[in-house]
């Protein structure tokens, strides 16, 4: 999270693409400042430091980022207003980011790709019943108070509870083999 202040203006000095990904070398004072792998808000867009020289620094963004923000558009010469995390007003690094619960994982250089992938295909061979129903009571509990979203949390419970997918997970579990889920 960031405070929404931007606190500084950078440029873009340089673009250059690999795959789908493009990494911006952006000009700002406050460069000296940085350290890889640490976060800054760029034009409100959260992007983590992967290079630091002098005056410069540079920055990520996946494809993702790239088609739902304005970074798609920054050329050399775009102005850039730029953020501080907003739990201390420092910047943070990834793996303090990790350990505050910012984030989930963090992975290696290159690795972000093929970590989110074993992690999708952990998350698809469960339940979709299961999965669908916790995905519902995570995103009903940013949006109602904790009593309302933990009682939400229980009916999603019951639900599963008494769906053919926890029977097929028990019976799975006994007979020590690989569970066929229908989502029913």
């Amino acid at each position: 999270m960031f405070t929404g202040i931007v606190e500084a203006l950078g440029e873009v000095v340089a673009v250059r693409d690999h795959g789908t990904n493009r990494t911006f070398t952006i000009r700002a004072a406050m460069a000296g400042e940085l350290k890889v792998d640490q976060s800054v808000a760029h034009d409100g867009v959260c992007l983590t430091v992967v290079a630091v020289q002098e005056d410069r620094y540079e920055v990520t963004a996946v494809l993702e980022t790239l088609s739902r923000t304005n970074l798609g558009t920054w050329a050399p010469g775009s102005p850039v207003g730029l953020e501080r995390c907003l739990l201390t007003g420092d910047f943070i690094d990834a793996r303090k980011a990790c350990d505050a619960g910012m984030v989930a994982e963090v992975t290696a250089d290159g690795q972000a790709l093929p970590t989110a992938l074993a992690m999708a295909n952990r998350i698809a061979a469960n339940s979709p019943l299961a999965v669908a129903l916790a995905k519902d009571a995570a995103l009903v509990s940013f949006e109602t108070p904790l009593a309302q979203g933990l009682e939400h949390e229980k009916r999603n419970f019951l639900v599963a509870l008494r769906s053919a997918d926890n029977l097929e997970g028990q019976a799975a579990f006994l007979s020590k083999r690989t569970p066929h889920f229908t989502g029913q």
